[in-house]
């Protein structure tokens, strides 16, 4: 989307606004504590469409940095032509492939809800499906990218508790699908939907968890979320973070050890008496010595 859209929106009114598109946390750590100091929204894409639009991204990117030449050029046209979505399937040769290689993985919503996206030999199996159900299950609001814009909306501005000018706004649109400008998209195009069936077969939980979200999910998510004050719930859940970290600081051993060779320190060098000046000074010696 815009960028400028959720700035604008949502910056400027003090709400923290963190995207996380290519993993996620692990479903320990959601479960423990984020789902508790934050409030989360997705939005879910039809699992063929995502993989397909990504598999043209990731094309473009890969050809145009190979070539080096216009987008249009005849040796670029020959590096999609080396690079079907059919020679993709299971052999992925992204230029992002070490940074970002799970998302043109099989099965790429139930890897990512459980925070495994960046780890391809995982394989996937019915539990890991039943984990990303419960993960999508404790967002705040779920949305299909199908949904009409009106009702992205809508229900975007329910989520921030009719707080943001977000109604007021049309819905940003913006593709980098750059292989639409190709006048070769279309075939292109046309061939790589040959392989929706074979797409399926290996992609079954992630059409699994997508009927979950159309059929269950939604039925039983409230049209409207609460009208919660973000920007109060964000300052709290920054405060109980702050707090969290603080304690984690001083219950650390280490760090326990350095507060102490601190205090002892700033003691031996205040203090008239020259016994407890000497002690002090013995004891930050070991204490830094047994820290080094």
């Amino acid at each position: 989307g815009n960028p400028e859209f959720w700035k604008t929106s949502f910056y400027r009114q003090g709400i923290d606004f963190v995207s996380l598109e290519y993993n996620f946390v692990t479903p320990e750590q959601f479960m423990n504590s984020l789902s508790h100091v934050a409030r989360t929204f997705t939005i879910i894409r039809d699992p063929w469409s995502r993989y397909l639009s990504t598999y043209e991204r990731e094309l473009v990117l890969l050809c145009q940095r190979k070539q080096k030449e216009r987008l249009i050029s005849p040796s670029t046209r020959a590096c999609y032509g080396n690079n079907t979505l059919k020679d993709w399937f299971g052999n992925v040769v992204s230029p992002r492939k070490g940074r970002w290689g799970g998302i043109l993985q099989f099965n790429f919503y139930v890897r990512f809800l459980n925070g495994i996206n960046d780890q391809p030999k995982v394989n996937v199996t019915t539990e890991h499906l039943e984990i990303a159900k419960k993960i999508l299950a404790g967002f705040d609001l779920v949305m299909l990218l199908e949904y009409p814009d009106e009702l992205k909306l809508q229900k975007l501005d329910h989520f921030f508790g009719n707080q943001t000018d977000v109604a007021n706004q049309k819905m940003p649109s913006v593709s980098n699908n750059y292989l639409k400008r190709d006048t070769m998209y279309e075939t292109m195009h046309t061939e790589s939907m040959k392989m929706k069936q074979l797409f399926d077969e290996h992609n079954r939980f992630d059409l699994e968890l997508y009927d979950f979200v159309k059929n269950e999910l939604l039925a039983t998510q409230p049209s409207t979320t609460s009208t919660l004050n973000i920007t109060n719930h964000n300052s709290f859940a920054r405060a109980k973070i702050e707090i969290n970290e603080r304690a984690a600081f001083f219950t650390s051993f280490e760090n326990m050890y350095i507060v102490i060779l601190i205090s002892c320190s700033i003691i031996a060098v205040y203090t008239k008496r020259q016994t407890i000046r000497l002690s002090l000074l013995v004891l930050v010696t070991v204490l830094f010595l047994f820290l080094i």
